[in-house]
């Protein structure tokens, strides 16, 4: 888990998002290179959350495509093949 849950604006709204995620990896022990990204993991998490817009976030997709959009940002940011998937474990609008 890259620190605490995330709060964050939503798109052309007044309203707010919370969520928390964790990361799935494959391969070899990558704790201590998560470590010392948290900064770049949770600001590509911050982007995602706010491109979208509230309709986007509360509809019945919402947490599968913002898992596979976290999970195509992270891997580009970080350069981490071995990510196979984000998991969104608290998402709430409000």
């Amino acid at each position: 888990m890259p620190g605490d849950y995330f709060v964050t604006n939503v798109n052309d709204s007044l309203v707010l998002c919370k969520t928390s995620v964790s990361l799935a990896l494959s391969g070899k022990e990558q704790t201590a290179f998560l470590d010392t990204n948290v900064a770049v993991i949770r600001n590509s998490v911050i982007k995602v959350l706010i491109s979208h817009t509230e309709e986007e976030l509360r509809s019945p997709s919402a947490i599968d495509t913002l898992e596979k959009e976290m999970t195509e940002s992270l891997k580009s940011a970080l350069g981490l093949e071995e990510l196979q998937k984000v998991y969104i474990s608290d998402f709430v609008i409000q």
